[in-house]
């Protein structure tokens, strides 16, 4: 029905702008609907919009919940040849879909990517996708590679969900003594600040 009235509007002369198109694309995505999505991304090409860095994400996103990691990657590739810098949605919704998708591999070279570019930095979702990540591929030691370096991040604070990353990667990888460990971690800085 949106459709029908976008396409209506246009014949009135009304153009439809990249938000509107967003939110349509974001409504297709929800809803499994990846080749609607993909439909809206071609019309909004082939009327002269401009996809953003949040259009990217949410088609990425949208390829990921299919498991299509080549499309993702397509979609990436094409955004950085259109002169469209990817952020940390960005990156943070194309690592997701390498986690979903089991391919670890590509989620170790988007880290390192995001590591050279002096323009994004690290945040708590790349971080706890990440060790999801490991900890499907059940490299443990990489997990809490991850996990310590967002420990020391002055500028992220780690919240319960980095924490169940951590902890579900000890269960995966049997480190029992390990989530002991970090368990207790959690239950004494909830005691000592009433934030955590």
């Amino acid at each position: 029905e949106i459709l029908k009235m976008v396409k209506l509007s246009q014949t009135k002369g009304i153009r439809s702008d990249e938000i509107l198109y967003n939110c349509i694309i974001d409504t297709c995505v929800k809803y499994h609907k990846i080749e609607q999505a993909q439909a809206i991304f071609d019309d909004m090409v082939s009327s002269n919009v401009a996809p953003s860095q949040i259009t990217y994400s949410l088609m990425i996103q949208g390829y990921g919940s299919v498991f299509d990691l080549d499309k993702c990657f397509l979609l990436f590739h094409k955004m950085k040849n259109d002169n469209i810098k990817p952020n940390e949605i960005v990156y943070g919704c194309l690592l997701n879909a390498c986690v979903k998708n089991n391919n670890i591999e590509k989620a170790c070279r988007l880290y390192d990517e995001i590591c050279n570019n002096s323009t994004i930095e690290m945040n708590l979702i790349l971080y706890t996708t990440l060790m999801k990540g490991y900890a499907k591929s059940k490299e443990f030691n990489k997990a809490y590679d991850i996990y310590i370096k967002l420990l020391n991040n002055t500028k992220e604070k780690i919240n319960i969900v980095a924490y169940n990353a951590i902890l579900d990667a000890c269960v995966e990888c049997s480190q029992f003594e390990e989530m002991t460990n970090i368990y207790e971690h959690i239950k004494t800085r909830a005691i000592e600040d009433d934030s955590s």
